[in-house]
């Protein structure tokens, strides 16, 4: 509300009466015609344009929907595997019960139609021989589930024997089932879920895990993520 000692400009009190005037549609009508009876027609004309409501979308119930969508429908739909990390580190806590997140997401893969297998507290070597062979065997169902849920830092998962020396970089795992190295599942969709920290706490450097050329190769690729970039995730 304007003072009523507030000194104003002739241009600023013509601001105010029109954003008062087209506060709401009948008042904005009104200053319309104040206008047009003034002699400003091309002004009135202009306010009941802008005054004036959008045409509603024409009511359909048969709508048409482009979708492209992948096969789905094998017993079981493929395969899911899961790695739970739960140590307990020199500078980290020890996740509490983080074996019942693996069980509960188990449960969850299993209802979906997955073949689910859960690997606890290996280590990298043992994870990267465990991918290999999920990468390199066959494949009948029609997709197929990683979950990694533990500690990470620095775009890297850490494994069972030590915290910032056992780790394996999340781009090699991706790798390990690219379009390229793993014919078995091309063309089949393929989902990635990181249960972890992205990188050190205070960190303010971006890990940027997937380029542009590799995200582009590998168009059935999805990589989830619990927290965002630079931000930790809560156990």
């Amino acid at each position: 509300m304007i003072n009523s000692n507030q000194e104003l400009s002739e241009e600023a009190k013509n601001v105010f009466i029109f954003l008062e005037f087209t506060r709401d549609r009948d008042p904005c009508n009104k200053l319309a015609e104040i206008l047009a009876e003034s002699g400003q027609l091309g002004a009135a004309q202009q306010l009941r344009d802008y005054n004036r409501s959008e045409q509603p979308m024409v009511y359909q119930d048969q709508i048409q929907l482009d979708l492209s969508m992948y096969k789905m429908d094998s017993n079981p739909r493929g395969k899911a595997v899961i790695f739970v990390q739960d140590i307990k580190y020199t500078n980290e806590s020890i996740v509490v019960n983080l074996d019942n997140e693996g069980l509960r997401f188990r449960h969850i893969f299993d209802q979906l139609g997955y073949d689910t297998q859960i690997h606890m507290r290996k280590s990298c070597t043992e994870i990267m021989t465990t991918l290999i062979e999920y990468a390199t065997s066959e494949h009948p169902g029609d997709s197929f589930i990683m979950m990694f849920t533990g500690h990470g830092f620095d775009g890297k998962i850490c494994a069972n024997d030590n915290y910032e020396h056992d780790v394996l970089p999340i781009q090699r795992v991706l790798d390990l089932f690219s379009e390229r190295n793993c014919q078995p599942l091309a063309g089949k969709p393929k989902v990635f879920l990181f249960n972890c920290c992205r990188e050190k706490p205070n960190q303010n450097t971006v890990v940027k895990i997937a380029d542009g050329t590799w995200k582009n190769k590998n168009k059935r690729t999805f990589i989830t993520y619990s927290c965002a970039r630079a931000t930790n995730r809560c156990y």
